[in-house]
């Protein structure tokens, strides 16, 4: 029959799963019972099995001496960590830095937060996922929420801006379940290479352009007569209205490199049905006005009636914590958290004696790797616990080895759905390994601190709605659907007035920078959850995709060997043609590593956001050029 488990990665589709030890080994399957995620599993998880066993794994703690890593014992390991900590506390609490990440949303992880408050220590601020778009609905509707995604499959219509299917399998089922129930399905984006099979209309707009074409589509319902009770539902309409006359048809468009014809095919489209689901991507938000892009969209869908209905509504995201209570270890006020936009700028200038990694790949994953690497390189002491050696494992001291989650006892939340699921360990874990929190725990005994949470239980009863008792009631039922809402602002919205606000200005994208003139796209990759890839499995020559017309204008052909160049580094690869990419557009998928030439933040900006400290990777301009040519001697 198998185990139920679930996996915990950084993925808003929250999948239970079935774990079995089969012939050839442990596998996965979806879970038939489990409505959310639909009894199917991606490939993704699939294939994770094989980073269980793989013998790229770190089974022992190594400590690095004299610039080279040496095998060490856990006693020798942990008593070395909890020394260079107490010694950075005690000369200040400022310079010991947390970085966690979400590759787990294990709730056991939450307890580095809580430990590390504890010491006094100081954080990171911004993201590098998902912050500007979660500000811009904030900004909107005064709280972040979405209808059940349920409610997709009810839609008579449903938009993809800028959705990817490679970024949500689950959602991309129900998106099809309702296109075979009779569903029109629009798409609105840079890159339609994916999407183009599951649309019935696509429009290509240029890149960070989203607001000013959905401003456009605004005025031609406007035009239509057909927003006059939805504009009953904001609090600044009239300021609203004024801001938009002002503004050209003409000119809008002109921005986005769009037609009258696309804007008003997409105009009809909102026009025709209130439930229309309107499903944007992350992606969208990752330029230096990402929050005014999802601002903007955000406005069209309560304008053309779409929120607030079943079937229709705007899909973004859920906090991972809205049922959660995280105790807080803190007892005095923080430190200024240090920013994941310039991480490594930000270390360097500000004295950091420990750092602690965690659940994180930050000299892959943020902007600038070269940057993040240069100022790890000022850390006094850096403790890295992970499972591989990835770019940050090899920038630390000490290598501390975790388990991995199929080898976990855990509960985790999601970002998409109201539930809270429990995990279970289905693999046996390496013998020289331990769990995030049983090496925490140590570590507090170590340094004397009055932890109140002894144990696992205790800790994860702390932190879930019904304490002890839901943790048993889920150990009986797998995983948990917490009572909410399934259809978002029926009632108005979260404001104090109940009503929507508007955004009422435009800002001008800045002007291109001539000798990097290209847009650099790093998309998700189908296969693989961010950098979690072994050597092994790395696609080489990474595969660049560009559209046909700007392969003509630098004499490139498909299958040429390229550099991708930035201001800050350059990335090799092999040319692919698609006519399905905006021709402004250099796509290379995310995640690979570094050290294999794979590394797409070698060449990344390390630039904000307007709202919400996200990093806005696409608003990376860069250069094609041939790839160098090496000359060998006789």
């Amino acid at each position: 029959m198998g185990i139920v488990t679930r996996c915990p990665r950084d993925c808003p589709d929250g999948c239970t799963l079935i774990a079995e030890e089969e012939k050839g080994g442990l596998t996965f399957r979806g879970n038939p019972n489990h409505a959310t995620s639909l009894g199917f599993i991606c490939g993704k998880t699939k294939r994770f099995t094989k980073n269980l066993t793989s013998p790229h794994r770190i089974r022992e703690p190594w400590i690095k001496r004299g610039g080279r890593f040496h095998q060490a014992s856990w006693e020798e390991a942990l008593s070395l960590t909890a020394e260079r900590l107490q010694a950075a506390v005690a000369e200040d609490p400022a310079s010991v830095l947390m970085l966690r990440g979400y590759a787990s949303l294990g709730l056991s992880k939450a307890f580095y937060s809580y430990v590390f408050e504890k010491l006094g220590a100081r954080f990171t601020s911004g993201s590098i996922c998902d912050g500007a778009g979660i500000e811009a609905i904030k900004a909107d509707c005064g709280a972040l929420d979405m209808n059940a995604a349920t409610e997709i499959e009810k839609a008579r219509q449903i938009m993809l801006w800028g959705k990817s299917p490679d970024s949500s399998a689950h959602i991309t089922a129900r998106v099809k379940k309702a296109k075979a129930a009779g569903a029109k399905v629009f798409a609105v984006g840079i890159d339609n290479h994916r999407v183009k099979p599951l649309v019935d209309y696509a429009v290509m707009i240029r890149p960070s352009t989203d607001r000013f074409f959905a401003f456009a589509v605004i005025k031609l319902l406007l035009e239509s007569g057909n927003i006059e009770t939805t504009l009953n539902k904001a609090s600044n309409s009239s300021e609203f209205i004024g801001y938009l006359n002002s503004l050209s048809l003409e000119d809008l468009l002109a921005k986005c490199d769009a037609t009258r014809e696309e804007a008003e095919q997409v105009a009809k489209f909102y026009n025709e049905a209130k439930e229309t689901a309107t499903i944007c991507s992350w992606g969208l938000q990752r330029y230096l006005y990402g929050g005014e892009n999802v601002r903007a969209i955000h406005a069209l869908t309560l304008l053309a009636g779409t929120l607030g209905i079943p079937g229709g509504g705007f899909y973004y995201n859920i906090s991972s914590g809205r049922h959660i209570t995280k105790p807080s270890g803190r007892a005095a006020p923080p430190p200024q958290p240090l920013p994941l936009t310039h991480l490594g700028s930000a270390i360097a200038e500000n004295n950091i004696n420990f750092a602690w990694v965690a659940c994180f790949n930050p000299a892959n994953q943020c902007p600038d790797a070269k940057a993040v690497k240069q100022g790890l390189a000022t850390v006094g002491t850096i403790v890295v616990a992970d499972a591989f050696w990835t770019e940050t494992a090899k920038c630390a001291d000490i290598v501390l080895p975790v388990a991995l989650w199929p080898e976990e006892y855990d509960l985790a939340a999601s970002a998409f759905w109201n539930e809270i699921s429990i995990l279970r360990p289905v693999a046996k874990r390496p013998k020289g390994v331990k769990s995030d929190f049983e090496i925490l725990s140590d570590l507090a005994k170590r340094l004397k601190l009055d932890i109140e949470y002894e144990t696992l239980d205790e800790w994860l009863s702390a932190c879930i709605p019904g304490g002890r008792e839901t943790l048993e009631r889920l150990r009986r039922e797998d995983f948990i659907e917490l009572e909410w809402h399934k259809v978002a602002w029926e009632g108005g919205f979260a404001h104090a007035d109940g009503k929507f606000s508007l955004l009422t200005t435009l800002s001008e994208e800045p002007a291109r920078d001539p000798s990097h003139p290209l847009t650099l796209l790093t998309h998700v990759r189908g296969d693989f959850m961010h950098s979690q890839i072994l050597p092994e499995e790395e696609t080489l020559p990474l595969p660049i995709r560009v559209h046909p017309i700007t392969a003509a204008a630098h004499s490139m052909k498909s299958g040429d060997p390229l550099r991708v160049v930035s201001c800050v580094g350059e990335l090799e690869g092999e040319l692919h043609l698609d006519p399905d990419l905006h021709p402004d557009v250099v796509a290379v998928p995310r995640g690979g590593w570094l050290s294999l030439g794979a590394g797409v933040n070698e060449v990344t900006l390390p630039l904000t956001s307007d709202i919400g400290g996200c990093a806005a990777y696409y608003q990376t301009g860069v250069r094609l050029e041939p790839a160098r040519t090496e000359h060998h001697q006789e």
